[in-house]
């Protein structure tokens, strides 16, 4: 909007008088139409190749017990030996992530998991300090993918767990991922953008 008036106060009415001040349109642009409905996330968290353990470690994971761990061709294999609870990965910087988690983050961590015995059953949780996130009763013998949303309760404290394993059941995870949220407004602009080209302050 350009101030056509004839006096030289740049566009301020002097007295109230009406005719003091003539705006007219210099240009006036629809931005157009934006709508966001769907989640939205930072970037990986998970360390590369923790995520899809490259190589021949098994990275942070812990076995509970005597049950033991090993990397099996790019994957992390579970063999339980005594302890009905597998094996436990913390979810912090220091176990393969780039930063640890910020107390009251939203997070989606999501990995893949299998059994090699369909006979036997096993459980994925999330342990987040006084909440737990589970996917139970669990006998894929092909790789499934399993998600947990969850705000974080504690920086350094928060575990994944494969557990209620039994005999000498086998459970193999891969592809690992952990990210921040960002919240997703639903925006709607649904009205033009009035711009001064020649002076667009507004």
């Amino acid at each position: 909007i350009a101030d056509s008036s004839s006096n030289s106060n740049d566009g301020t009415i002097t007295n109230g008088a009406s005719d003091d001040i003539v705006q007219q349109m210099v240009a006036g642009y629809d931005m157009g139409a934006f709508e966001s409905t769907g989640q939205e996330f930072n970037g990986e968290l998970v360390d590369t190749n923790a995520s899809t353990f490259e190589g021949t470690s098994t990275y942070a994971w812990g076995a509970y017990g005597s049950n033991t761990i090993v990397n099996d061709s790019n994957t992390l294999k579970i063999t339980r030996v005594d302890n009905n609870q597998g094996a436990y990965w913390f979810l912090k910087n220091a176990s393969d992530l780039s930063t640890n988690l910020v107390v009251g983050t939203r997070y989606l961590l999501s990995g893949d998991f299998l059994t090699t015995d369909a006979s036997k059953t096993y459980t994925v949780r999330v342990s987040n300090v006084s909440q737990d996130i589970t996917h139970s009763g669990l006998n894929n013998t092909s790789f499934v993918t399993k998600t947990f949303e969850f705000n974080a309760q504690h920086a350094t404290d928060v575990f994944l767990v494969v557990e209620s394993l039994s005999g000498s059941q086998v459970v193999k995870v891969d592809n690992l991922s952990l990210k921040e949220e960002i919240q997703s407004p639903n925006l709607s602009d649904t009205h033009p953008a009035i711009i001064d080209v020649n002076e667009p302050v507004l």
